[in-house]
């Protein structure tokens, strides 16, 4: 493990696991063991990503089957539409920014109906989604 900084154990066998993270501990290298959040230096979290949304999902180690099959739910419910959501948000954040008009983080999370954006996207309305987006920033309720 000489010139090695980090080691992740996943063989099937918790023998040879346990071996591999004290040898990685001997030599301090950093160690995840799959099946041993107590023997690991770090966890890994179970992740989904949509574009530039990304969901991370840890049970600190106690049950990576549950944060598996709970990021496979999460897939779901995050549909493509994110990923238009995102560039949409990230847009209209852009312009606002460029005309010196920044709203708060409670105006933002007022104007944000993700609901109805997200439906307007899934049928292909994007200016329209822009433009009930702008309205709500200027016009938080």
């Amino acid at each position: 493990m000489e010139g090695t900084f980090i080691v992740i154990a996943a063989s099937d066998e918790r023998d040879v696991n346990r071996k591999i993270a004290a040898d990685a501990k001997s030599g301090k290298v950093l160690v995840n063991v799959v099946d041993d959040a107590a023997g690991s230096d770090f966890l890994i979290p179970s992740s989904m990503s949509r574009g530039d949304l990304t969901v991370a999902i840890s049970t600190g180690g106690k049950s990576p089957a549950l944060a598996r099959k709970i990021k496979n739910e999460l897939e779901l419910y995050f549909s493509e539409e994110y990923i238009v959501l995102i560039d949409l948000v990230a847009e209209v954040r852009s312009e606002l920014k460029n005309m010196g008009v920044k709203p708060g983080n409670d105006i933002w999370q007022k104007a944000l109906d993700l609901d109805l954006l997200l439906d307007l996207l899934h049928k292909g309305q994007r200016e329209e989604a822009k433009v009930i987006l702008l309205d709500n920033l200027e016009t938080p309720g």
